[in-house]
């Protein structure tokens, strides 16, 4: 098993991946904003209206907008009742109508969406402005979001760190968690790390699992602090504790590599099955590989190659590759040359340095007749 895990050891120093970035606005945040992809998160504020009381589950004055609001909350989020974007959608509008600005963010961002309705992102960003302008915090933070992805309206970092910069003043945990990145990566400004590990910090204390994973990670590699290895494996294990993938796929590889922590594989293992259970590519990839090898877990191909194909789907190049040479030796699986170069096609597009000289070989098996190099060696890969 220590074989297997030292072939990924390095990943450990990765610390901030292409796929953190777009945890800003894509992860488990608590109240992540939901511009597309809603119906199964938890709903997009932070305060207080979003605890829905019991008050709200009866018919008992429904004419108030608060009541309404929660009306609303329960139908789209499917507290005590199905799940029915169309009536949280009227809930919010009757609500909207009495400026009740939950009512009415909850309405922009259903609009924005099309979600329960007609989709209508012009209106939906009217009505983000208004509730920025009056200090709503929520539309404040939707705004930055809008403005750094460029979506409905043109990409301005400027804008969006303006934005996050007036949302974390009042302590919206996702603006706060948004700014901080935009300090470390220097988007809209020049890069202060400082000031990116300042605000993870706040997030991180606000309960956040991103933040706190992010702070761990600078923490332990002293990035804009001193580096306190036993400290960022104590905000890593709260994050990895709420099941946020990331964060339990850091808490595999710090196991692994006994960083700020003693070594114990078996935990390893078992964190990294977390990591991949929850989603998580890097891990899906690593523990399909230990059930593929049976390196410290009883091999299970087929289950392998089940986490290979959720992780490939996931855009991993590495699994695409993997199971484009599965299927071309039907190790699992029928051989399906077909399928093995799908998988090839993807893991080159996705940059995998021995996909091309595997598209050279297939070729060559199914006589296509494309010119083959003198050596089509695709590197030590498992599958034989």
């Amino acid at each position: 098993m220590k074989a297997a895990f030292a072939c990924c050891a390095f990943l450990i120093a990765l610390p901030f991946s292409a796929s953190h970035a777009g945890n800003i606005v894509h992860s488990g945040l608590p109240g992540a904003p939901v511009i597309v992809g809603t119906e199964n998160r938890k709903p997009p504020e932070t305060v207080s209206e979003n605890n829905v009381p019991e008050a709200a589950r009866s018919p008992v004055d429904q004419n108030d907008a608060k009541t309404q609001f929660h009306l609303g909350l329960m139908s789209k989020n499917g507290y005590g009742v199905p799940v029915d974007p169309v009536k949280a959608r009227e809930w919010f509008a009757k609500a909207a109508g009495q400026n009740y600005q939950p009512a009415q963010y909850q309405l922009a961002l259903m609009q924005f969406s099309g979600t329960g309705g007609t989709e209508n992102k012009s209106a939906a960003i009217e009505q983000f402005k208004k509730l920025a302008s009056e200090g709503y915090a929520p539309a404040q933070y939707t705004l930055g979001y809008l403005n750094l992805k460029g979506d409905g309206i043109p990409q301005n970092s400027g804008e969006a760190r303006f934005w996050f910069e007036k949302a974390a003043a009042k302590n919206d945990v996702r603006a706060t968690a948004a700014l901080a990145w935009l300090y470390l990566k220097g988007v809209g400004a020049p890069i202060d790390e400082k000031k990116a590990a300042v605000l993870f910090e706040k997030a991180a204390n606000m309960g956040d699992a991103y933040s706190q994973d992010q702070f761990g990670m600078m923490l332990g590699q002293g990035t804009g602090m001193n580096a306190e290895p036993e400290k960022a494996f104590l905000w890593i294990e709260k994050a990895a504790n709420q099941q946020y993938p990331v964060a339990e796929y850091h808490m595999a590889m710090m196991y692994l590599t006994g960083s700020g922590t003693e070594k114990n594989p078996e935990l390893a293992v078992k964190w990294l099955e977390k990591a991949a259970f929850h989603g998580n590519v890097d891990a899906q990839n690593f523990y399909a590989s230990l059930l593929y090898l049976g390196y410290g877990i009883k091999q299970d191909i087929p289950r392998a190659i089940g986490y290979f194909t959720e992780a490939a789907e996931g855009g991993h190049a590495e699994s695409q590759f993997l199971l484009g040479t599965i299927y071309v030796k039907g190790n699992g699986v029928l051989t399906n040359l077909k399928t093995a170069r799908n998988w090839f096609e993807k893991a080159e597009k996705n940059g995998h340095p021995d996909a091309k000289a595997a598209l050279e070989k297939l070729d060559e098996m199914e006589g296509k007749g494309r010119a083959t190099p003198e050596k089509t060696d695709t590197g030590n890969h498992y599958p034989s």
